[in-house]
């Protein structure tokens, strides 16, 4: 379905096509007072570009070869629609005037239409290639940025496999303590790897215009939610093997679903939510507004930060730090082990007494 919007002038026109250039088919620019004469700016991807080798070839269009690898580039005029609408504008151009002057009737009536892109520079912008290159940079980032959840969940599970967790239990170790150990050490490993992840990006150009702090400090807290998500996994592994073995797709799988999320067109508020379950797919989100940012030569600032979107996911990230914590110390108090459960699921709801309960089961 096709919706008219009206622009007051070419400008107006070019910056709406900048913010959306995927929602843009095609723009028609009249020229007054006549309006026979009207220019047809179409959507870079509709049409071929004159930069494009294969839409200059003669050889590859006038190939009989019904198996010819390159398709012919200008054959995109024949199935974008492009010869429909101007055809519809200028029957309707043909009947504004005659209805105006019916004179016109047997008069010959010449329109001038030319057609263009909307500025080449702006195809850039909708090419499969950056497409393509805004999924990769959002997925592959958050695979590089993983590994401590899969090393975290393995070495955690080693622990309660040989009965180290338990014996730190009973000669005292408070359950904040042990975690806390765990976080303090992968926060200073995190950091140094986020650093050099950073530089790499920055060096194969990844991020040339970005903020590198602001890049920095969102990939550092993404790796911060992957130890706090490592917390309530933790609880379902007694085998380190099993850990090792399904660590990986536990942020690799939500992270993949950053692609329907981005396809669905949901508002911001919606990916920042999401985001606080679902960290790996905010992380996607982020780096994929990101790319397209830099994709425009401006990059991400703390200037558009808001404008662009990021800050939701952002957020997102941010708290569901605090959501696996709390998760992480929930389930470590009421998933059941081979020593039993220590309390009741209801005990945050059932005050002193519930956790008195639990202490005593602890105690016997």
């Amino acid at each position: 379905n096709l919706t008219l919007r009206g622009f007051a002038n070419d400008i107006d026109l070019t910056t709406f096509y900048t913010q959306n250039p995927r929602t843009l088919y095609a723009g028609i620019l009249f020229n007054a007072p006549s309006y026979t004469t009207y220019t047809l700016r179409l959507n870079a991807s509709i049409v071929p570009t004159r930069s494009d080798p294969d839409a200059t070839d003669k050889t590859t269009c006038r190939s009989t070869d019904p198996y010819r690898f390159n398709p012919c580039t200008p054959d995109k005029y024949l199935y974008s629609g492009t010869l429909g609408l101007q055809s519809l504008l200028n029957s309707a151009i043909i009947q504004h005037h005659q209805s105006l002057n019916p004179s016109l009737n047997q008069t010959p009536i010449t329109i001038f239409p030319t057609a263009q892109q909307i500025p080449l520079e702006q195809e850039e912008i909708t090419t499969g290639i950056q497409a393509g290159l805004e999924e990769q940079n959002a997925i592959w980032l958050v695979v590089a940025l993983s590994f401590p959840l899969t090393y975290l969940l393995t070495h955690v599970a080693e622990e309660k496999e040989r009965k180290i967790k338990e014996g730190m239990m009973m000669m005292g170790l408070r359950p904040a303590a042990f975690w806390a150990g765990w976080m303090v050490t992968y926060m200073g490993i995190t950091l140094f790897v986020t650093v050099i992840v950073l530089i790499v990006t920055i060096a194969i150009k990844v991020f040339q215009y970005s903020n590198a702090f602001l890049i920095l400090l969102i990939m550092y807290s993404y790796t911060l939610s992957t130890i706090a998500l490592s917390f309530p996994i933790t609880a379902f592994f007694n085998k380190a093997k099993m850990a090792n073995l399904i660590g990986p797709f536990l942020t690799l799988v939500p992270s993949l679903l950053y692609l329907p999320i981005k396809q669905a067109n949901l508002s911001p508020l919606i990916h920042g939510l999401l985001a606080i379950f679902l960290s790996p797919m905010g992380m996607s989100l982020a780096m994929s507004r990101a790319t397209t940012l830099e994709i425009k030569s401006t990059g991400l600032q703390f200037s558009n930060l808001v404008s662009s979107g990021v800050i939701y996911p952002f957020i997102g990230i941010l708290l569901s730090i605090v959501f696996y914590s709390f998760l992480g110390w929930y389930l470590d108090q009421v998933v059941p082990s081979e020593y039993g459960v220590k309390k009741p699921w209801w005990f945050i709801f059932g005050g002193r007494k519930a956790g008195r309960r639990g202490r005593v089961g602890e105690e016997d």
